[in-house]
């Protein structure tokens, strides 16, 4: 079944020029790969899903692509904290992630 998530991801990334194939809402290999190379090239990250860093480049901007980084090529500060935050899931059931319970609080 087809998902407006899936397709509005395959619109960013064909907006960037990123080759997702058709915009069909559905998650295939050349979505699968399109993302993968975002996700290398704008992130330094070897993932080909959509985790809560190629959300934020995709969708609000908030990325710094690495050509327009400082002169040393380093990732700003807080991309290296935004690191710290891959895999953050909430959890199965009626428990929750603290960290996301406090980030809903403020």
């Amino acid at each position: 079944m087809p998902s407006r998530k899936i397709a509005k991801i395959q619109e960013a990334l064909l907006a960037r020029g990123f080759q997702a194939g058709p915009v069909d809402g559905l998650w295939g290999p050349i979505t699968s790969a399109a993302l993968a190379s975002f996700n290398d090239i704008a992130l330094g990250l070897d993932s080909a899903y959509p985790v809560p860093l190629s959300d934020a480049a995709l969708f609000e901007d908030r990325i710094t692509p690495p050509h327009l980084q400082d002169h040393t090529g380093s990732r700003p500060s807080w991309l290296a904290i935004a690191y710290t935050y891959l895999g953050l899931r909430e959890y199965k059931g009626s428990r929750h992630n603290p960290k996301i319970l406090e980030w809903w609080r403020k």
